[in-house]
């Protein structure tokens, strides 16, 4: 009977680090493929639709919500945005032994740990400070309004209390982005060998 694959999922606020630490993973395991989710919202400069983000309307998105085609989605607090992954192409890759990781929040973690029990390590990446992450997304996006700066801030506060419902918290402390790397390489090598 062949393998099936596991699923690593890298949580944490936004400007906690989870995408970059995420990317570093996948350098660090080359067999392993990152889970490509779907949301509503626009392009960040440097992303491209079916790489970053399978990137729809709202309305496309409600109606491939509607039709059943995702595994999980949520909406995010205080704002019109939309994220969502795709059940068939999680599905396909696992059945092929391939193992996954993505980024999502706890809705995420909890649908995923539910239709793949003992198969998802779950690690939330939590910022030494709401500080930092109020200084990296100001440094990712200059043009942000400072409403949209405290309801992310606000969002961060929340996610955060989610931390204790994953598997490990691990400190992304500003300016040690390596060390969590390290970490996390240790911690997804020995779930991995399991």
């Amino acid at each position: 009977m062949k393998v099936k694959g596991k699923i690593i999922v890298i949580s944490g606020p936004t400007g906690s680090g989870e995408t970059t630490i995420t990317k570093k993973i996948l350098e660090l395991f080359p067999d392993m493929e990152r889970i490509v989710t779907t949301t509503s919202r626009s392009p960040r400069p440097n992303e491209k639709d079916r790489i970053d983000y399978y990137f729809v309307s709202p309305e496309e998105f409600h109606t491939l919500a509607e039709k059943g085609d995702f595994l999980e989605y949520i909406q995010v607090p205080n704002r019109e945005v939309y994220y969502g992954t795709f059940r068939k192409p999680i599905e396909d890759k696992l059945n092929a032994g391939i193992n996954l990781i993505g980024n999502l929040g706890y809705p995420g973690h909890a649908s995923f740990s539910k239709a793949y029990p003992g198969r998802v390590l779950s690690i939330f990446i939590k910022p030494d400070s709401l500080d930092v992450i109020r200084d990296r997304i100001v440094r990712r996006d200059p043009t942000i309004t400072k409403e949209e700066v405290e309801k992310r801030i606000d969002n961060a506060k929340k996610e955060m209390e989610d931390a204790k419902y994953y598997d490990y918290v691990v400190v992304n402390k500003d300016g040690e982005m390596e060390e969590t790397v390290v970490e996390v390489r240790r911690l997804t090598d020995q779930f991995l060998s399991r």
